[in-house]
């Protein structure tokens, strides 16, 4: 968050809203507590509540704003140029996490412990996945123009992802 606030000045963080940015970020380490959670453990009522609040919660605030960021887009221009955007990797890969994490809680055989040990390394991939292709391209993005702003023929031919 701190990287964000020092460059919010910057196009690349102007145009990708400021704002929606950290509550994506904020979903994010709230997607880092829920491994916390699943750590501890007791089985409790109040356990499983908020390992349930803590997983639907993180995942709305990372995914919802990128969907209204979808929908502002589509408004805008009239079609939705995901491909720009590049943020079909971390919706189909949280899909498919979520799929999988379905299919071995049916599993009557599989214990709780490997259970909550899928569940971890789901977020854990979740998480790198979507800050990357949030975060990162746009730092490097951002790299990247301030280079060819420095005249630096030499590197402005790298293909910004």
């Amino acid at each position: 968050m701190a990287g964000l606030t020092l460059c919010r000045e910057d196009l690349v963080f102007k145009s990708a809203s400021y704002s929606l940015l950290n509550i994506i970020l904020l979903g994010l380490l709230l997607n880092c507590l829920y491994l916390l959670v699943l750590t501890y453990d007791e089985n409790k009522v109040k356990m499983c509540i908020l390992e349930y609040l803590l997983h639907h919660l993180s995942f709305t605030l990372v995914f919802g704003p990128i969907v209204l960021k979808t929908y502002r887009i589509y408004r805008i221009f009239g079609y939705i140029r995901i491909h720009e955007k590049h943020m079909n990797v971390p919706i189909y890969t949280y899909i498919v996490i979520m799929g999988l994490i379905y299919f071995l809680g049916l599993e009557k055989e599989i214990n709780v412990f490997m259970l909550n040990i899928f569940k971890s390394l789901g977020a854990i991939i979740e998480i790198v996945i979507t800050v990357y292709y949030i975060f990162i391209t746009k730092f490097y993005t951002m790299y990247i123009n301030h280079i060819n702003e420095k005249g630096n023929k030499s590197r402005s031919s790298v293909i910004i992802i």
